[in-house]
Parts: C-alpha cells; structure tokens; sequence
C-alpha cells in the first residue's frame, strides 16, 4: 500500500516538471513573437518618418524644424497621420538634426538596447 502511493507521488513530481518545462517554453516562445512585432512596428514606423520627411523636404525644398510640422503645418498638408511612440520605450523618437537645426531623421534611443538583446 505504502507502494502504490509512492509511485503515485513519484508520477505526480515528474507530470508537475514535465508540465513547467512545457509551460517555460510556450512563454519564451511567446516573448519571442512579442519582440519580433514591436521590431517589425518600429521598423515600419522609422520608415512612415523617413518618407515623410523626404516628401516634406521634397514639397517646401528644406527639411522640418518639428516632427510636428509633418502632422500639422501652414498649408494643412498631412506628411504622417500622427507622431508615434516608439514601441519599445514608449516614448517619442529622438530627432537628428543638421547644423541648420532642421530634422534630418528619426531613430531611437532604446534601439541600442534592443539590437544587443538579439
């Protein structure tokens, strides 16, 4: 009798293992999906900023002062729906600018962060 119950433990140990040895690689499989959309989000959102700032340039022949000038400027053309957050800091994107102090592209500064993850 004392056994049976024995087994019945020892079978009981080794499901509950098998089980969180599952469940951790279910998770980390997950995570990695998570990662692999924010990167594909932030990819095509520096690209929406790029191409605005091109087509910007390309209209007014110089380059924005404010990535608020590709949402909202003096003639109402809209260059980018809205200004995005950057999906991994959720914080605006940082701005490189020229020595005239206009906008010459976008980037991100947890991108260092995130490329070492990889």
């Amino acid at each position: 009798m004392v056994r049976k119950k024995g087994v019945a433990l020892l079978l009981a140990i080794i499901a509950a293992g098998v089980i969180s040895i599952g469940a951790s690689v279910v998770l980390l499989k997950i995570e990695k999906e998570a990662r692999a959309e924010r990167i594909r989000e932030f990819n095509f959102i520096l690209e929406g900023y790029r191409t605005a700032i091109s087509h910007f340039q390309k209209k007014y022949n110089r380059l924005p002062g404010k990535l608020q000038e590709l949402v909202n400027n003096e003639k109402g053309v809209l260059f980018i729906r809205r200004l995005y957050l950057d999906p991994f800091s959720k914080s605006p994107f940082a701005t490189q600018r020229n020595m005239a102090g206009e906008i010459t592209d976008v980037y991100s500064e947890a991108a260092a962060r995130v490329s070492q993850e990889f």
